[in-house]
């Protein structure tokens, strides 16, 4: 074999991975393994519920578990794991408590993406399932080297050994061994008719460094797969097709199991799968069923999903979460799950800004039909801002200024030294101008720190007004614009047409003479669909809309109508106005 293939040799410093329990919040899937009496190899692809190795093995007899601690040292070959000795350098072992050997066991879970090597006891055959979190995580090779390793490849319909370790340079042509029924390695002599087994392990040569990670290689923005948490919308997944052949790609949605036991990590479960969208010439569209195409050689291409948080579940769950699994599978044996993980906050709480269309208004001159309105010449477009409390109390909005509230300094109680208090740290809304000195800015423009200032010009209020109603449904509000008010767009201080004063500039005129009160009356009917055109991917969670009604008194004899579109978005999570000052 030479001295390139001698293995299972050199020192290490022994390590323990400590085990832990897996967040609930996880898309589920389930690993049937079968270990057949004395030795085994096996690759996990999902990461177990409980990972110690006392609950993973609880009901299985097993002697002994190996890890080689491939981070560390190349290995040496060794044709007998029934020769592994404990505490061999390089090797992390777990001895079950029938064991002797106890005493001298140094690893203590298992995790998803790692190869162990298992001596069963007795003389049946054993198959158990592993319930744990779906995990999509890639091995790191040790150049010049054996590596224990599996492969994500379709059980029914896999590549061969060849087939797949010939498309990367590091691993073509080189050495690969299975674990024969008599436990010991055997060379595969023929790997372009053998083919992998998904769950298995093997020892393969790496000459030279690699980054090898399949046929087709997946790869998500988060290590935990595509993960939108409470606040992402997008996500983008990446396939290489690093082979010299066209690819078809199949990418479909399935759900996750339910976690073991309920939830034995002490969460709340999963409420639901995770609705999807997916980017095609630059529409959303519901990803409901499975998707096909073609990969050219040698290329990659990126797929834009979206959760669209309100088509999730209805659930009583007080932090409601779901999941789904990403199933990634080509023509040539691939097979990769891939995590889709959302949580969907209950809360409306915060500042939503949008737009409102208006495209229909009533003709003064219609006698016969005054109320109704009718399509306009063209479209009237303006930035409409509500802001929802805590209380779900909602206000209309003129404008409002994004800040921050600073450290504070305080004094240690014991020392007494003096200390910033971070935690002091915040985003603000401010709609009250007196206040901006009291808050910083976020943002850098000529070399000074300044707040966002939003606004809109067709509301002259300055005080935020309530509106009555729900954000979900409808909400409506009453605005009255004083004849004399310096905001009524009547009213120019310095024109003597529209100051309100008489032509000696000393005596206050009456309402009519140069300028009207006038009232606006504004009602925001939320639809299930948008009504501009197809849901956007947050629709009804994050982004809402629909009609949009106004009537205007005061400014005409005659009651004006308007009407048409909105839609909002929330830019803010923030619950309280001016800091609550």
């Amino acid at each position: 074999m030479g001295a390139r293939r001698g293995m299972f040799g050199l020192g290490v410093a022994v390590l323990g991975y400590v085990g832990m329990a897996v967040s609930a919040h996880a898309a589920w899937d389930m690993q049937t393994i079968t270990l057949n009496p004395g030795w085994n190899a096996i690759h996990l692809y999902v990461q177990p519920e409980e990972n110690f190795c006392d609950v993973v093995f609880a009901d299985v007899p097993v002697d002994s578990v190996w890890y080689w601690n491939e981070e560390f040292t190349p290995v040496q070959f060794l044709s007998d794991p029934g020769e592994l000795l404990p505490e061999e350098p390089g090797w992390l072992t777990y001895f079950s408590d029938r064991s002797r050997q106890g005493f001298l066991t140094d690893l203590f879970a298992v995790h998803a993406g790692k190869s162990y090597l298992i001596d069963l006891a007795g003389s049946q055959t054993v198959t158990f399932q592993i319930h744990g979190k779906t995990a999509l995580r890639k091995h790191v090779w040790v150049a010049d080297s054996f590596n224990l390793v599996g492969a994500d490849v379709h059980p029914e319909t896999p590549p061969t050994v060849k087939a797949y370790f010939d498309g990367d340079a590091a691993t073509a042509g080189q050495p690969v061994y299975r674990l024969g029924a008599n436990g010991k390695w055997v060379e595969i002599i023929d790997p372009g008719q053998k083919p992998l087994r998904r769950g298995e392990a093997y020892w393969v040569y790496c000459e030279g460094p690699s980054a090898f990670a399949g046929l087709l290689a997946v790869e998500a923005e988060t290590r935990g797969g595509l993960d939108f948490a409470e606040l992402l919308r997008e996500q983008r997944l990446t396939l290489k097709n690093i082979t010299s052949e066209p690819r078809k790609i199949s990418v479909r949605m399935l759900p996750s199991v339910p976690p073991a036991g309920g939830t034995k990590s002490g969460g709340e479960g999963v409420s639901g799968e995770v609705p999807l969208s997916v980017l095609r010439l630059l529409i959303w569209e519901p990803f409901d069923a499975p998707m096909s195409f073609t990969m050219a050689p040698d290329s990659e291409q990126d797929i834009l999903l979206a959760v669209r948080r309100g088509d999730m579940a209805a659930t009583q769950s007080a932090s409601p979460q779901y999941a789904s699994i990403l199933e990634v599978s080509d023509d040539a044996g691939s097979l990769y799950h891939v995590p889709v993980l959302a949580q969907k906050a209950i809360s409306s709480t915060g500042l939503w800004v949008g737009d409102v269309a208006l495209y229909k208004v009533t003709e003064t001159g219609n006698t016969a039909n005054p109320n109704t309105p009718y399509l306009a010449a063209s479209t009237f477009k303006f930035r409409v801002m509500i802001h929802v409390d805590e209380n779900n109390e909602a206000k209309l909005l003129s404008q409002v200024i994004l800040m921050q509230a600073d450290a504070i300094a305080k004094s240690d109680d014991i020392d007494f030294t003096q200390f910033l208090d971070t935690d002091a740290v915040r985003y603000v809304l401010v709609t009250d101008s007196s206040l901006i000195p009291q808050f910083s800015g976020i943002r850098l423009v000529d070399d000074r720190i300044v707040g966002r200032r939003l606004s809109t010009p067709v509301f002259g209020f300055t005080t935020p007004q309530p509106m009555d109603g729900k954000i979900t449904t409808t909400l409506t509000a009453t605005v009255v614009m004083d004849y004399d008010d310096p905001l009524n767009p009547f009213v120019h201080r310095y024109h003597p047409d529209h100051n309100n004063m008489d032509e000696r500039f000393k005596t206050l005129l009456p309402e009519g003479y140069e300028s009207f009160t006038f009232t606006r009356t504004l009602t925001l009917e939320f639809t299930s669909a948008n009504p501009s055109g197809p849901n956007p991917p947050g629709w009804g969670h994050d982004i809402v809309g629909g009609t949009y009604r106004e009537k205007i008194t005061g400014v005409h004899r005659r009651i004006i109508r308007v009407e048409g579109t909105f839609q909002l978005q929330k830019v803010s999570s923030v619950g309280v106005l001016n800091d609550g000052l």
